[in-house]
């Protein structure tokens, strides 16, 4: 356990002089509140470097103390008493600072067991507001968003040359603002919690690109994309959560970590509290025979509700995601294909009737209409 609070001084070293104490210390009485905020840096790996290289492990390390017991009994509390005479005299001078410390105090020989912090400390400490906080119903109050402010946006949304923040209380609500000259004026950081929706043209492709760089956090649990490219660190920050429940993609490549184009199982690695989600093939050779079958090596999505694949060409393996289907009952699959002609869906259709599959799920099979030019 960490004890983070104010000594009095007179108190510690009646405290080291008895031998039968174990670290008691008291504080001054106010509560000390942070919130932590999980910040989100281009080092973040995830489970894709397994399939081309070893993840980054990261173990957390014990940070030294302003007062530690060296060792048990007599050398123990000699420097235990020699800090707080040093903290008595600080007291004299009028230091009152808050002693931020972690004291392993260790009496007749017991064995100093120290113990890690129950939640990992931040380096940098912002100061979070809402939309709602800085905006009195005419003007934005810029001079609130400095680089130390995080900005809470419960919605955000991508419209052509801005981006709509919807507020916190009225949620049907937003402001539409052109962030890039938002961001000229301040360094302000971005938390994002809820849903975010980038739709956009086929020639701007690259649109998330335009805030990544100032998302610190996020904690989604609806995230719809179309018609964008996202670099592997981009698509890590907006699924870190692991919170999202709505997923929807389409028209849209998922670049790895070594600019490879993610596959949809490795996606879908990333989602593992999702319950609805609705994937949409992007060209004819994101599909390839292994699909289906590295999508049934997958573990069972305990909240899902309903899978939906679009743009699915025939080389799909029915019978490979029967599998997957087979692991996750009451559940709601629907797989659109591709244009096909009779003879192709009649042979689509017959291999779907030999599946065998929980009869609490569905399997809906439907094919997309043949695309018509006009001259």
């Amino acid at each position: 356990m960490i004890f983070i609070c104010n000594l009095f001084i007179s108190q510690l070293i009646e405290k080291s002089r008895s031998v039968d104490a174990v670290g008691a210390v008291a504080d001054d009485g106010e509560d000390q509140k942070a919130k932590a905020i999980s910040p989100i840096g281009d080092e973040t790996k995830s489970e894709h470097g397994v399939r081309y290289g070893e993840r980054n492990k990261v173990s957390p390390q014990n940070h030294g103390s302003a007062v530690a017991a060296a060792g048990a009994g007599t050398s123990n509390e000699s420097n235990l008493l020699k800090e707080a005479k040093a903290l008595k005299e600080e007291e004299k001078e009028g230091n009152r600072e808050t002693v931020n410390s972690i004291i392993y105090t260790l009496f007749n020989n017991q064995k100093q067991q120290p113990q890690l912090p129950a939640a990992v400390q931040q380096s940098n400490n912002f100061n979070v507001v809402t939309l709602d906080e800085i905006y009195d119903g005419f003007v934005l109050n810029c001079a609130r968003l400095t680089s130390q402010t995080l900005l809470n946006v419960n919605k955000m949304a991508a419209e052509k040359g801005c981006w709509n923040m919807y507020f916190n209380v009225n949620p049907l609500e937003y402001l539409n603002i052109a962030i890039g000259k938002l961001f000229k004026k301040s360094g302000f950081k971005l938390q994002l919690s809820s849903k975010f929706i980038c739709y956009s043209g086929a020639h701007t492709k690259k649109r998330i690109e335009e805030i990544s760089h100032r998302i610190q956090s996020c904690s989604l649990t609806d995230l719809q994309i179309m018609n964008q490219n996202i670099n592997f660190v981009d698509f890590q920050k907006l699924v870190s959560s692991k919170t999202i429940n709505n997923f929807f993609l389409k028209n849209v490549t998922v670049y790895g970590e070594h600019n490879e184009v993610l596959e949809i199982d490795e996606i879908l690695k990333e989602l593992p509290n999702v319950k609805n989600f609705e994937c949409w093939f992007k060209c004819f050779n994101e599909v390839t025979p292994d699909t289906a079958k590295l999508i049934s090596y997958l573990s069972r999505f305990i909240n899902l509700k309903t899978f939906k694949l679009c743009n699915v060409p025939r080389m799909f393996d029915l019978f490979a995601f029967s599998v997957f289907i087979r692991r996750h009952e009451n559940v709601i699959f629907i797989l659109e294909y591709r244009w096909q002609q009779d003879f192709a869906q009649d042979g689509i259709l017959a291999i779907a009737k030999k599946l065998i599959i929980p009869s609490s799920c569905s399997l809906i099979i439907e094919f997309a209409k043949p695309l018509i030019f006009s001259h």
